[in-house]
């Protein structure tokens, strides 16, 4: 996702850039945390909802919107909500439980980017350092052993890495640690360790 791209979609998903609430509160899951209205907008969740989902159930994406019901929008089956829930596991290598779909069946897209922000919140915490959290998301996308996953591992040499592993990782990792890596950074990024220390300096 270019750094054109992102800015092109937060315009249209939020109308504006910066910092926006859920415009549907009175149904999003996490609404009481006030403090959801001072979080920056986390490009990779977004990334998920507009361009993945769209492609996955063959909708256009303009139908993507806030307010708009997931269930109704995606015309969802059971069969089709457990893709749906499948999907999100593997995009963001979070877990979650059946009495969590209730959230994706009433709820909206605003609730759908909220509970995946939290989720995403609540495995952050798990690790001790955004270290051991990228080899845990590189174990889960790439199929290596931990071992295998040191400072010094090249992604490409080491790892394993083609052009798709490389884009499904770095949106993960900017929607893990809520940050954007650039283009121009991210053909930098050749180790484990180059990712890690660029992620400790600009994760929020």
């Amino acid at each position: 996702m270019t750094d054109e791209e992102r800015r092109r979609l937060m315009d249209k998903v939020m109308g504006r850039t910066g910092k926006k609430q859920p415009e549907n509160q009175s149904q999003t899951s996490n609404a009481n945390n006030n403090n959801q209205a001072d979080e920056p907008l986390n490009n990779g969740i977004l990334f998920f909802m507009y361009y993945t989902i769209p492609d996955e159930f063959e909708i256009d994406k303009s139908l993507i919107k806030p307010d708009a019901n997931v269930f109704e929008t995606l015309q969802l089956d059971d069969l089709s909500l457990v893709d749906l829930l499948a999907s999100i596991e593997e995009f963001f290598c979070i877990k979650t439980s059946g009495d969590e779909v209730k959230c994706l069946t009433d709820g909206t897209f605003a609730d759908m980017y909220w509970f995946i922000a939290k989720k995403i919140e609540q495995q952050r915490r798990q690790f001790p350092s955004v270290a051991a959290l990228v080899t845990a998301i590189a174990v889960d996308k790439l199929g290596v052993d931990e071992a295998e996953v040191t400072s010094q591992a090249d992604w490409v040499n080491d790892l394993g890495c083609d052009s798709l592993d490389t884009v499904q990782l770095l949106i993960c990792f900017e929607a893990m640690f809520n940050i954007q890596i650039p283009d121009e950074v991210a053909e930098r990024l050749k180790t484990v360790g180059d990712v890690v220390y660029y992620i400790e300096r600009n994760a929020r």
